[in-house]
């Protein structure tokens, strides 16, 4: 399995991998080093190998078009060009993927994908006419979100790649039913595509956390409502809209559990909370470990996913969607097309018009009326097998048994894997 980081924050890729090897196969993930130098590590029975990068490519710069794409226009320069990047993983990942003799590969978004190619012909090169690779689309690239160093011009170069690279792919994976749908229209020529959703493991007993969780990380007693935004913090996730919408929300409480902690773009919110009067009411908290996540949110009464409108957003079912769900949280979300369908199919909470601070502040106050209906609906949810891990374990399972052409272990449904990293051997110099 490859992935384009560091692989610590990135509990989508270490849960598939950790399947992967629960279903008795040898597993290896490669990502990048955080140091620069490379590292062996295990984790549940998967072999981790992280490797430095030079970032050549990179640093010298992208080709930019004489006419530089618009937010809605697909066509631009060849990726090579505009995200050069994807070189630099090239030739950092290519020879140790392919001493690893590979029977599957199993590229983790686009930026992996023309190392799997490159790994797989490499292979075939070599005789190995079997190998057979996959591509786990993560987002869907042609309406990636636009913000800060990623502009219109990085996003039509990524598709471009993916273009090119992805019909080539034995299989597709990704991560709602409406993104299957918009992969399988783009690239016919893949015949077997497969939805695993961005769900926690499911426990047999609902999750509580010794300290407290976030309501005592912000000193509150079990009467004063509390939301929880929980993930990363940037302009496209609308978490200034939520701030916005306090003062129409008067006694409740907000918690951000952030990822981008201590990043500018989170210390901001607390800046705007002081100047709407809202400061002792807005609490700015640092992540917890993966495997705590969902019991420190189970405190909370309410989750939030105030999503802005962008094509990637609207046929997204987030990984804080189905965390909030294994909490035992209602949620209020904004009205992007997949999660809208997703609450109000299940009645499990309400949808806000986005960026609209009076919308969420009347959504809020709705789930708020209704708490215990909507968590007796939450409920109902959290005991599906179909919205947990173990209900991708099972897709990967049919997935991998179709890709090697053999019956594969049938995983026992254990309590949540450790997904912690052990170190097996000193950091090597690049």
């Amino acid at each position: 399995m490859l992935v384009g980081n560091q692989i610590t924050v990135d509990t989508r890729v270490r849960k598939t991998a950790v399947s992967v090897a629960r279903l008795g196969l040898d597993v290896t993930l490669v990502g990048t080093a955080p140091a620069g130098v490379r590292t062996v590590d295990t984790m549940a029975g998967v072999t981790v190998i992280r490797l430095p990068m030079q970032w050549r490519h990179r640093d010298e710069g992208r080709v930019e078009p004489a006419d530089p794409p618009q937010p809605d226009v697909e066509a631009v320069l060849s990726w090579r060009q505009t995200v050069p990047v994807a070189l630099d993983y090239l030739e950092a990942f290519v020879d140790e993927v392919v001493a690893l003799e590979p029977d599957v590969i199993h590229a983790h978004d686009v930026h992996m994908i023309a190392v799997a190619a490159a790994a797989v012909e490499a292979c075939r090169e070599r005789g190995s006419t079997d190998v057979r690779w996959i591509y786990d689309a993560h987002e869907f690239i042609a309406g990636l979100s636009l913000y800060g160093t990623r502009d219109a011009t990085e996003r039509a170069g990524w598709l471009d790649l993916e273009r090119e690279i992805a019909p080539l792919a034995d299989a597709i994976v990704t991560v709602s039913p409406i993104l299957e749908d918009e992969l399988r229209n783009r690239y016919p020529d893949v015949s077997t595509t497969v939805v695993t959703l961005n769900a926690p493991w499911q426990e047999s007993e609902a999750p509580t956390d010794p300290a407290g969780g976030v309501r005592s990380a912000c000193d509150l007693d079990d009467s004063v409502p509390l939301l929880v935004y929980s993930g990363v913090v940037t302009p496209a996730r609308g978490v200034e809209t939520i701030i916005d919408a306090m003062p129409s929300m008067p006694g409740v409480h907000v918690a951000v559990v952030s990822t981008t902690y201590a990043s500018r773009v989170t210390s901001s919110l607390g800046e705007r909370a002081a100047a709407l009067q809202v400061g002792d009411r807005v609490h700015l908290l640092p992540p917890v470990e993966p495997d705590r996540v969902i019991s420190y949110l189970a405190s909370a009464d309410i989750g939030l996913i105030p999503l802005k409108r962008f094509p990637s957003h609207d046929v997204a079912l987030t990984n804080k969607l189905f965390e909030y769900i294994h909490a035992g949280l209602p949620v209020v979300v904004s009205d992007c097309p997949a999660q809208q369908q997703f609450v109000r199919e299940h009645d499990i909470g309400a949808v806000h018009l986005t960026e609209d601070p009076t919308d969420v502040a009347l959504a809020v106050g709705e789930v708020i009326r209704r708490l215990r209906y909507y968590r007796e609906r939450i409920g109902i949810l959290r005991d599906e097998e179909r919205f947990s891990w173990q209900g991708a374990e099972a897709s990967l399972r049919d997935l991998y048994e179709s890709m090697l052409g053999m019956p594969l272990e049938q995983p026992s449904h254990v309590t949540y894997p450790q997904l912690t990293l052990h170190r097996v051997s000193a950091p090597t110099e690049n």
